[in-house]
C-alpha cells in the first residue's frame, strides 16, 4: 500500500501527469498525449496547429535539498530529466544563504525553460524531515542546522509565483519508484 504520508501527493501526481484515465487504453508508443483535446495525437503533427501545441512541453522544477548537496531539476510529466544543477549546501550559511542560492538556481531554471518554449507548471521538493508535508514546513532537520520552523512552500511560491509541493526525501523517493521506476504498476 501507499503510505498515508503520500497519499496527498497523488491527486497532484494525476494531475499533473498525462496517463490514461481508467477503462481507457494506454496511448501507443510514439504517442503524445494531447491532454486539452483528450485525444492522443502522434509525434509528428498531422495538422499544422499541433506543432505549435505540443512545442509548449509543460515540465515541473524539483529541489532535491540535503545536508551535503542541493539541486534543482527541470523534468518532463513522464520523468525525463532537461536540465539539473548541483551546489554543495554549505551548512554554516545556514538557511537564508543556502535559500538565496538555492533561489538563484530555481530562477535561472524557470529562465531557460520559459526561454526554450518550456511550461514549467510546479516546483516540487524533496528534503529530510521532520517536516509538516500539508503545509510545507520545515522542522529542524539535523543535516540543515538554522532551517527552524521554515514555511519553505510558502517563500517558494511566493518567490516564483507557482503552486510548491513539499516532500519527506523517502516518501518521494518512494512515490517516483511507484510512478516510473521499478514500482511502476504494483499496488503495494
Amino acid at each position: 500500500q501507499i503510505c498515508a504520508e503520500t497519499t496527498h501527493v497523488l491527486p497532484l501526481l494525476q494531475q499533473y501527469t498525462d496517463e490514461s484515465p481508467p477503462g481507457r487504453a494506454p496511448p501507443p508508443d510514439g504517442a503524445l498525449p494531447c491532454r486539452a483535446a483528450r485525444l492522443y495525437c502522434p509525434r509528428r503533427p498531422r495538422h499544422p496547429w499541433e506543432a505549435e501545441f505540443h512545442a509548449m512541453v509543460r515540465t515541473i522544477v524539483g529541489l532535491d535539498i540535503g545536508g551535503t548537496k542541493f539541486a534543482v531539476v527541470e523534468g518532463t510529466l513522464t520523468g525525463d530529466i532537461l536540465a539539473r544543477e548541483q551546489q554543495p549546501t554549505l551548512g554554516q550559511e545556514g538557511f537564508e544563504g543556502t535559500f538565496a542560492r538555492l533561489c538563484g538556481c530555481v530562477g535561472a531554471a524557470l529562465r531557460a525553460a520559459r526561454a526554450e518554449g518550456r511550461q514549467p507548471l510546479a516546483l516540487s521538493v524533496s528534503i529530510g524531515g521532520p517536516l509538516d508535508t500539508a503545509r510545507g514546513i520545515i522542522y529542524s532537520p539535523p543535516n540543515l542546522p538554522g532551517w527552524d520552523a521554515v514555511p519553505l512552500k510558502d517563500l517558494l511560491e511566493a518567490r516564483f509565483g507557482l503552486p510548491a509541493h513539499v516532500q519527506h526525501d523517502g516518501a518521494a523517493g518512494a512515490l517516483a519508484e511507484w510512478q516510473w521506476g521499478a514500482g511502476r504498476g504494483l499496488q503495494n
